[in-house]
């Protein structure tokens, strides 16, 4: 957790440039979070699904927090899973360049993401290939996958400030 909590004050003071007194409030935001998943919930901080961060903010409201306060915990939780799953996603992408060269006519398209022939990867194939992955693991999904469905659910998950860097630095389609 200190690795974590160590990239998380960067994130936080050097790289967005949020005040010192900010960042110690979004620590403590961070820390209160891992020790009630941890001793309440029983989880892992970092596995907590909707329903757990739920009771999380339940369990604050029961407490008589002001409204300032739970915008805090709501922005620091927000900053933490938008880290987390920046981190995992640098992973995922590392690997993936890695062993893209491998793929034949790698070198005619800039695109990230490319077909068995080496062009740029088409919306639509992207979206028959997570219906069909989908349909593989038996996920019962009660919406159409789509990019634009998965680019809100990345809204969502990560901090708009990363979706900026994102949206900017990878054009896959």
């Amino acid at each position: 957790m200190q690795i974590l909590m160590q990239a998380y004050y960067k994130e936080l003071a050097e790289i967005s440039g949020f005040a010192p007194d900010t960042v110690e409030n979004h620590e403590i935001c961070v820390r209160k979070y891992f020790d009630f998943a941890t001793n309440q919930l029983k989880i892992d901080p970092l596995a907590a699904g909707a329903r757990d961060l739920l009771q999380w903010m339940r369990h604050l409201k029961e407490q008589n927090l002001s409204r300032s306060r739970l915008t805090h915990h709501k922005a620091a939780l927000k900053y933490l899973f938008g880290l987390h799953l920046n981190a995992e996603m640098l992973q995922v992408l590392s690997e993936w360049l890695a062993v893209r060269h491998n793929f034949k006519n790698s070198g005619f398209s800039d695109a990230l993401f490319i077909s068995k022939k080496g062009n740029r990867l088409a919306i639509r194939t992207m979206e028959v290939n997570m219906r069909k992955l989908i349909d593989r693991l038996g996920l019962k999904v009660h919406f159409n996958v789509t990019c634009h469905t998965l680019r809100h659910y990345a809204e969502y998950r990560i901090m708009p400030s990363q979706v900026e860097k994102i949206s900017c630095n990878f054009h896959p389609f």
